[in-house]
C-alpha cells in the first residue's frame, strides 16, 4: 500500500516491512490520516468446499477452551465467531432463527478448502466440540442455512437497539480467559476472526 502525508511519502508498509506497521496505521486511520494511492492485492480462489456449524454452549468459558483447542489441533478455520447469551437473545428475538435463548455462548465454525480431507476435520472438530461439553452442535445442511446463519449474525449491532438506544463498540485483544471473565459490567460479547496465537482471540 503507497499512501501519501502531510510530511512526504514513507516506505511502503506491509506484513514484510520492517519497522512500523504502516499498513496497520493506514488502515486504522480510516482515511484520517492520508491519502491512499497505489493498493497491492493477492486475489485468492474460492474453496472447493465450505463445512459451517453452530456449537452450543452452557458457558462463554467452555466455548473459549473450543476455539483453544481447535487452533492447538492444528486446524486453522476460515472463521470462528462467538456469542454471549446477550446477544443472542437480541438477534433471536430481532430474526427469530431458532437460537436457544438458554445458551450461555454460541460458536460459529467455518472450515473452508479442499473437499479431500475435509470430512476428517468436520470430525476432529465436532470431536472438539463434545470434548469441551457442547450440548448441540449443529451443522449447515444447505448454502441457504449456512447463509441464514451468517445472515444473523451479521446484523447483530442492529440487533442491539433492542438492548439499549445507544451502544459503544470496542475491538480489544486479550486471552480467552480474560475475555471470558464477568467483570460485572452489563456488556454483549461478539468474538471474531481466524485466530494465528492460540492463546489470543479478538473481542468486540
Amino acid at each position: 500500500m503507497a499512501k501519501k502525508y502531510g510530511w512526504g511519502r514513507p516506505p511502503e508498509g506491509g506484513e514484510d516491512h520492517e519497522g512500523l506497521d504502516l499498513r496497520g496505521v493506514a488502515i486504522g486511520s480510516e482515511g484520517m490520516f492520508g491519502l491512499v494511492t497505489e493498493v497491492l492485492v493477492k486475489l485468492t480462489p474460492k474453496p472447493e468446499c465450505l463445512q459451517t456449524f453452530l456449537g452450543i454452549f452452557e458457558t462463554v468459558e467452555s466455548a473459549s477452551r473450543t476455539v483453544s483447542d481447535i487452533i492447538k489441533a492444528g486446524i486453522v478455520p476460515g472463521a470462528l465467531e462467538m456469542m454471549d447469551q446477550l446477544i443472542t437473545r437480541a438477534i433471536e428475538e430481532a430474526y427469530h432463527f431458532g437460537f436457544p435463548l438458554d445458551a450461555g455462548a454460541l460458536l460459529i465454525i467455518e472450515l473452508d478448502g479442499p473437499e479431500a480431507g475435509m470430512e476428517n476435520q468436520v470430525a476432529m472438530i465436532e470431536a472438539i466440540c463434545r470434548q469441551n461439553r457442547a450440548r448441540e452442535i449443529r451443522r449447515a445442511q444447505s448454502e441457504e442455512e449456512r447463509a441464514q446463519l451468517w445472515k444473523c449474525r451479521k446484523r447483530a449491532f442492529g440487533a442491539i437497539g433492542r438492548i439499549s438506544p445507544n451502544y459503544l463498540t470496542q475491538d480489544g485483544v486479550g486471552t480467552k480467559i480474560q475475555t471470558s471473565r464477568n467483570h460485572g459490567f452489563h456488556t454483549g460479547m461478539l468474538q471474531a476472526g481466524k485466530p494465528k496465537d492460540p492463546q489470543c482471540i479478538s473481542c468486540r
